[in-house]
């Protein structure tokens, strides 16, 4: 079926192996895994009952954690840090990272130095311009998203599948107030 992305639930189990199949031969994967850091998360991944080679670990780009925090008067889920992988430090078995966004009371901080958006830059011939405004463009996107509170499956795959195609059109027509 080609898929362009896998999207496979919380890894628990051998699952993971055909994740990280994928992942190595340059498919886009996204899956969740209960883990408080970078190195609970290496721990969970390479020891029983998963048991990922380390080595596969470094086909990751970035973690997302994820915590409970109070918002308002309610308890909620919430991103606090975006780290990405730069490689693997094999001596003391763990991933090398850099912290790229933390979570702050007024939204999210950049740490000014992403190895992820060096390589889309290069990859996509991107000026930082370009890929700055294309990130405050999905930045708009998605604040409008949340705002909206558009969260069921078949809107927002509809919307990414649009906005590969069409960009420009999927923004105007999302800040008007249309769904596509």
């Amino acid at each position: 079926q080609r898929p362009e992305y896998l999207l496979v639930g919380e890894v628990r189990g051998r699952e993971a192996y055909t994740l990280f199949q994928a992942m190595t031969t340059g498919h886009i994967t996204f899956s969740t895994l209960h883990a408080d850091s970078v190195e609970a998360v290496v721990k969970r991944l390479t020891k029983p009952p998963i048991d990922i080679p380390l080595m596969l670990l470094d086909s990751i780009d970035i973690v997302a954690l994820v915590s409970m925090v109070k918002v308002g008067d309610i308890r909620a889920r919430r991103c606090t840090k975006v780290i990405e992988v730069t490689g693997i430090d094999f001596d003391n078995e763990i991933l090398k990272t850099n912290e790229v966004f933390r979570s702050t009371t007024g939204g999210f901080q950049f740490s000014g130095e992403s190895k992820v958006f060096l390589k889309t830059m290069e990859k996509l011939n991107m000026s930082e311009e370009d890929l700055s405004a294309e990130f405050a463009r999905r930045v708009r996107i998605m604040n409008w998203l949340c705002k909206s509170k558009v969260n069921d499956f078949h809107t927002l795959s509809r919307l990414l599948f649009d906005y590969s195609i069409r960009p420009d059109e999927v923004e105007k027509g999302l800040l008007q107030g249309e769904i596509p």
